[in-house]
């Protein structure tokens, strides 16, 4: 019979990526647990600059990085978001633990780092456990060492920014990243790195336009949740941010226009649908808000998408991609990716479409 005080300790996180703060929440709390299942967060979507790796990939780095001693006491579980249901969210990883355990007396880990870990809080048939972090460490801090390793041509710089990083990181998970880059930069596909790469000088680009605003501006967008029978419209993505990704149709609200004035303007523009404005309005059920504050990697970006119903017939509304869009298609909605979905999109028409 173990005398530690619990037989589970559960640790959430993105381990976006692995770094000596999660090293020592897992060893202090081996210390008063059995065993600990560590929930790896914001898996199954495409790459972006804050979400550079898969779960897999955040598994090897995990394990790379653990202790001989700890190999068969830790557990890794995936875990997608859900954004606007959080009630989802909480009780896929209460049934997740109790899936993989048997263990009745389980606590959370964790520490309260910022805002982003009010999460940590939100299972009360859990106790917390607070476990104080030695130093703070910031893994946004370290994806931004990775990228400019990837930007640089000077291999002596290169060395320097990973000398840096073998202070905030278990030597073990800092060999395997080392490697996990120089596979990605021989691959012959493009890799979920230089993805990740894209995408952070992309939105350090968009940020820079913005710096000298007098304060940090938010934006209002409008998307088209266009369906007809069993099918919803689609576009892919023309250019970056999330250049080849699927998407709702959309974009930024015009001065002097309404909200369901900019959803059908989108609509029309990116996918040139060949039905009438008027009837695409008076097929607009619902207009819904998305606010995620971290839904956009560019800032604080607000949409309102609006769901429009056409008639069920046999043929469907011919459309052709224009705009932003570089393919617009009727795609079965049984079977709509959530890996291959630009930002919060897939969040979108399962709020709308009710997928879940």
């Amino acid at each position: 019979m173990s005398e530690r005080k619990y037989e589970e300790a559960v640790f959430i996180g993105r381990f976006q990526p692995f770094h000596d703060g999660h090293l020592h929440v897992i060893t202090e709390a081996l210390k008063i647990a059995d065993n600990i299942t560590l929930i790896i967060g914001s898996t199954d979507q495409p790459a972006t600059s804050k979400n550079p790796m898969s779960f897999q990939q955040r598994v090897k780095l995990i394990e790379a990085g653990l202790p001989t001693e700890f190999m068969s006491r830790v557990f890794c579980e995936a875990q997608v978001d859900y954004p606007y249901n959080e009630g989802l969210w909480i009780s896929q990883i209460v049934e997740g633990v109790s899936y993989r355990t048997i263990a009745k007396n389980i606590c959370l880990v964790g520490y309260e780092k910022d805002d982003s870990s009010y999460y940590i809080k939100k299972f009360p048939m859990w106790p917390l456990e607070v476990i104080p972090a030695v130093r703070e460490l910031d893994a946004t801090k370290i994806r931004s060492q990775l990228y400019q390793i990837m930007r640089t041509q000077s291999e002596h710089n290169k060395e320097i920014i990973w000398g840096k990083m073998a202070l905030d990181m278990p030597s073990g998970t800092l060999f395997h990243l080392r490697r996990m880059l120089r596979e990605s930069s021989v691959s012959i596909s493009k890799s979920r790195w230089e993805q990740a790469l894209t995408a952070y000088e992309y939105d350090l680009k968009y940020k820079l336009s913005w710096e000298k605003a007098p304060f940090a501006p938010v934006f209002v967008t409008g998307d088209a949740v266009c369906v007809s029978g069993d099918k919803v419209l689609l576009i892919k993505r023309g250019q970056e941010p999330g250049e080849g990704l699927w998407a709702i149709p959309g974009g930024f609200i015009d001065q002097g226009e309404t909200i369901r004035e900019c959803i059908i303007r989108e609509l029309m523009e990116e996918t040139k649908i060949k039905v009438p404005k008027k009837v695409l309005n008076g097929s607009m059920r619902t207009v819904a808000t998305f606010d995620s504050p971290n839904r956009s990697s560019r800032g604080r970006c607000i949409t309102h998408a609006g769901l429009i119903v056409l008639d069920d017939e046999e043929a469907l509304p011919k459309v052709k991609a224009a705009d932003d869009a570089a393919e617009a298609w009727w795609h079965p909605i049984s079977s709509i990716s959530r890996r291959r979905m630009f930002e919060d999109h897939y969040h979108i028409l399962s709020d709308m479409l009710k997928l879940n």
